[in-house]
């Protein structure tokens, strides 16, 4: 059996004008659906789909935490996960994703959605994910220090030190526009 197929919601035989469904996303379901960003996980995704005229709203609320990488160190760091989001759902002639709305072709009228819970999730990943300070792993923290000349010791570096801006000679243009600045 499809694991994924538990995510798949017949839109035209909706019971009622609302429908609840609850979804534990778990380790199972990020290796199943096979995204870049995350492995692992445990969190809970609540979606209310309300049947309004000729569409679907979906509210789906997402909290949990996930597993993934640190960007420094590259061991496993634990994200906490908390969001909630408003999706609208239409039948129409052929899949589209404009942004605001998401079209599924009327002779399918089933919505999978596996990969949207998967696409909010990694959305709440930062730009720049890493562990608490003094939480990274302290051997790679030392192998980045003596390979990164911007972390490393500047003495232990064997290149000519750079001048620092106090020691550079100021351009006599500077001085002129100073003046301006003065008068004001």
């Amino acid at each position: 059996m499809d694991i994924l197929n538990s995510y798949r919601i017949d839109l035209k035989n909706m019971k009622s004008e609302k429908e609840e469904f609850w979804f534990h996303l778990d380790d199972v379901f990020f290796q199943t659906v096979d995204g870049p960003e995350i492995k692992s996980g445990d969190l809970k995704a609540h979606l209310l789909v309300r049947r309004t005229s000729g569409a679907f709203e979906f509210h789906i609320d997402v909290e949990g935490t996930i597993q993934i990488p640190c960007d420094r160190c590259l061991d496993m760091m634990s994200l906490p996960v908390e969001t909630e989001t408003l999706i609208k759902v239409r039948l129409g002639e052929e899949y589209d994703d404009d942004g605001e709305w998401i079209t599924i072709p009327e002779e399918d009228d089933v919505f999978d959605v596996s990969w949207l819970l998967y696409e909010i999730i990694a959305l709440e990943i930062p730009l720049q994910h890493v562990h608490e300070p003094g939480a990274c792993n302290e051997s790679m923290i030392s192998a980045l220090e003596t390979h990164c000349a911007t972390l490393g010791n500047p003495e232990a570096d064997d290149s000519p030190a750079e001048e620092t801006d106090a020691d550079k000679p100021i351009d006599p243009r500077w001085n002129e526009l100073r003046k301006i600045l003065d008068n004001n």
